[in-house]
């Protein structure tokens, strides 16, 4: 009987060790399986993550070179949080228009051009006092901003008229307005020629818009559901983001001809240029990918969290703000550690900085939103429903397997138990 209770335990130990072997190999799957590929380099280059003060949908972000700030845009909560790259921390919160989204920064004024995609205006904020000086009526559903700095004006998309809007930065009064393409929502201002570079989502193109007349100049097809652009000043290029396409095209300003095509990307949305380096950041799904203008190959991978749709390089600090969109955080990376060796200056800076996200917006404040056409990115929810079900196969097979253990374990005490038992009572017959 001894010998029996021996067995019994010897095999209720190793049931024990196949199971917790068996749970830190199935932890081990879950953990690769959320991670990122990133090399140990670029793993070292999130310094910082911010919780902000208010929950909410964060889109777009940019920085103000002249006060060391970053402005982020909250959609669910009509305003802007100002954040210290001194300290990496919120210093100031603003109260704009309905769903605010693409934001930019005005060096000629010092101020701060805020998108009000659900209230058809856009917030003029001075960084002086970070209040808001003047509210400009401007085309449906604007969402993307940029600055002109050789003519002192903004071009805001309005996505729902198909148009773009320019603003006077002297008396933020609109221009003129521009027809482009179908669902125009971001666009890049390139200093060498004088021209705006718009994203059309809804057919795939790219409109040129030239400054001097405000008309198109030529329309060029890209790939699917483009998102955003930056102007490589060194190069003379533009780098377009395609969200259905998971690549970058890359558009040259001479011909207005694309002469590259990065591929194997994953869903990227926002993106910006480090003239220091000659490299551009985009924005993944969960990742970061840092695009060497000198050959278009991917040369470093930074993870991110889930729904990072917008970037914003500090040229003071050498440093990327990131914020998680409906996570109510944003990541600090720095590039010396996982991306480029020393801050510098960037071209257009906030190109990268106006993404957003229709339909988590849609959902959380569905009743702020003008009438529209088909509703963009849905891929992002569905996205994070296919990384849910990979969690919730990975839960079943461990209680599937941790189950089979305990059965078979039950399975072989009672075998013991009843062999033990027949000897037993063969023992007690011989007596």
């Amino acid at each position: 009987m001894a010998q029996s209770s021996k067995k019994q335990r010897d095999i209720v130990i190793a049931s024990i060790v196949i199971a917790m072997l068996s749970a830190s190999l199935i932890v081990a799957l879950a953990i690769s399986y959320q991670a990122p590929a990133t090399n140990a380099l670029d793993a070292r280059g999130v310094i910082d993550k911010i919780t902000l003060k208010t929950p909410g949908g964060y889109y777009g972000a940019a920085y103000d070179s002249d006060k060391g700030e970053i402005f982020v845009t909250n959609a669910d909560y009509n305003s802007v949080s100002v954040l210290s790259d001194s300290n990496n921390t919120e210093v100031a919160k603003i109260t704009v228009g309905k769903l605010p989204l693409g934001v930019i920064y005005d060096s000629g004024k010092s101020e701060i051009f805020v998108a009000n995609y659900g209230s058809n205006s856009v917030s003029v904020i001075s960084d002086s006092n970070n209040s808001v000086v003047a509210n400009v009526a401007v085309g449906g559903q604007p969402s993307g901003v940029a600055y002109d700095s050789g003519k002192g004006e903004i071009f805001i998309t309005n996505r729902l008229d198909n148009t773009i809007s320019v603003i006077s930065d002297s008396n933020n009064s609109v221009l003129a307005t521009v027809n482009v393409g179908n669902s125009p929502y971001n666009l890049v201002y390139d200093s060498a020629k004088n021209e705006i570079f718009v994203i059309n989502y809804g057919n795939d193109t790219v409109s040129i818009i030239s400054d001097k007349t405000n008309n198109v100049v030529t329309t060029i097809s890209v790939g699917k559901a483009p998102y955003c652009a930056a102007y490589d000043c060194a190069l003379g290029e533009i780098f377009v983001t395609n969200y259905n396409s998971s690549s970058v095209s890359v558009i040259s300003d001479s011909n207005n001809t694309v002469v590259a095509n990065i591929a194997s990307l994953n869903q990227p949305f926002g993106c910006g240029y480090d003239s220091g380096k000659g490299e551009i950041f985009v924005v993944n799904y969960a990742s970061i990918s840092a695009i060497s203008d000198s050959n278009n190959t991917v040369v470093a991978n930074i993870p991110s969290e889930i729904q990072s749709q917008s970037i914003a390089y500090d040229s003071g600090k050498g440093e990327l703000f990131v914020p998680h969109s409906e996570h109510g955080t944003l990541s600090v990376i720095s590039d010396s550690l996982g991306v480029s060796a020393s801050p510098s200056p960037i071209a257009a800076a906030s190109s990268q900085n106006r993404d957003l996200t229709l339909e988590p917006l849609q959902s959380a404040q569905s009743t702020s939103l003008p009438n529209s056409t088909a509703t963009p990115f849905a891929e992002p929810k569905n996205h994070e429903a296919k990384t849910l079900t990979g969690y919730y196969l990975i839960l079943a097979a461990a209680i599937t397997v941790v189950t089979l253990i305990v059965i078979v374990t039950i399975s072989i005490i009672k075998r013991i138990n009843l062999i033990s038992a027949e000897k037993t009572l063969a023992q007690n017959r011989d007596i």
